[in-house]
């Protein structure tokens, strides 16, 4: 495994908010972060919205002008409710990430 991605669902609002993303340091600045977050919008077919509180390297992600992901007018909503959360596996991401290419 080089990285996980948790987040929370809200069907409803079909919306997603990082929970906990992580990338091990040596496969970190090869879009592996951005691969899950875009898998997980496939997936549920909802909108991520950045976290509160979040990490310098997800503050960058988010500064991304043209990121693939995500609402472009995307502001941190703060703590949701939990409906789901959502796990992408390594097989999952490799899979995806092999289609993407």
């Amino acid at each position: 495994q080089v990285g996980v991605a948790d987040f929370t669902h809200l069907k409803d609002a079909k919306l997603l908010q990082p929970q906990g993303i992580g990338v091990d340091k040596p496969h970190q600045r090869k879009g592996l972060a951005t691969a899950m977050y875009e898998r997980a919008e496939k997936i549920t077919g909802a909108k991520i919205y950045p976290s509160s509180e979040q990490s310098s390297s997800a503050e960058k992600l988010w500064a991304q002008p043209n990121r693939p992901f995500g609402k472009a007018d995307a502001g941190k909503l703060g703590s949701l409710s939990k409906d789901k959360k959502i796990s992408i596996s390594k097989k999952e991401l490799k899979a995806y990430h092999h289609l993407s290419q």
